[in-house]
């Protein structure tokens, strides 16, 4: 999965993942770019990936970019040997929550 979001300025960065791997790198450029896989070839990994919330918000009049890989009603899909890796790109100065 893969999701552009035009960010000019220095966007906050919020990870919500319960289990995987997190890659953040900046870039002189307005977007951010959030890519989502699957670590492992299994149905939770990938049911994660499809479920997962990623979206842009305003939070005190900056932009925040929410990435939340968490199961919605509860942490099941983890426990059963759910793995997702993160990678962002985001514009130099960006913010981690």
């Amino acid at each position: 999965m893969e999701r552009r979001f035009e960010t000019p300025g220095t966007p906050i960065i919020e990870v919500r993942l319960p289990a995987g791997r997190v890659e953040i790198s900046t870039y002189e450029g307005p977007e951010t770019i959030v890519q989502l896989e699957a670590l492992r070839d299994n149905a939770a990994s990938h049911k994660a990936v499809e479920h997962a919330r990623v979206e842009l918000r305003k939070s005190g009049g900056d932009d925040l970019v929410l990435i939340d890989v968490r199961e919605r009603s509860s942490f099941l899909s983890f426990s059963m040997g759910a793995e997702v890796e993160v990678r962002v790109q985001a514009p130099a100065g960006s913010r981690l929550k």
